[in-house]
């Protein structure tokens, strides 16, 4: 975060870490009229009128800089929210892939034994036939 324009200004700081959880540190300072340096001028006079209209725009300013950190910080979480909602389909997507990879392993696994199943079945099959042949030729 940036260091305010002066000391009148309220900090807001907001920390994303790369798991995206968020920490927002609320203003030290508040925004309302004794917290901007506002009071209730005499403003009968020339003097108090101008010092009515700089405590003003002093607060005004003060509240324009408060009102860009909360936009940074809305955008930064706005960020943080996208961003994780992102890597949370891109996990569903990769789970998803997962499974897939493991149902065509089992299903090559599957058919392996099926083969191996039918082959062996065959050849018992097979030698059995061949020794009918050969008791008859004998028999």
């Amino acid at each position: 975060s940036t260091a305010p324009a002066s000391a009148a200004e309220p900090r807001t700081r907001a920390k994303l870490s790369a798991n995206c959880r968020s920490r927002m540190v609320p203003a030290t300072n508040a925004t309302d009229a004794q917290g901007l340096g506002i009071s209730a001028e005499n403003i009968t006079s020339q003097g108090g009128a101008a010092a009515a209209i700089s405590s003003l725009q002093t607060a005004m300013g003060t509240l324009g800089a408060v009102q860009g950190r909360t936009g940074g910080a809305m955008n930064q979480l706005s960020y943080a929210v996208a961003r994780a909602r992102t890597t949370a389909v891109s996990v569903q997507a990769s789970e998803s892939r997962i499974r897939d990879a493991n149902m065509a392993r089992e299903l090559a696994g599957l058919t392996k034994s099926k083969m191996l199943t039918e082959s062996g079945l065959a050849a018992l099959s097979y030698a059995n036939i061949s020794a009918r042949s050969v008791l008859k030729l004998l028999g």
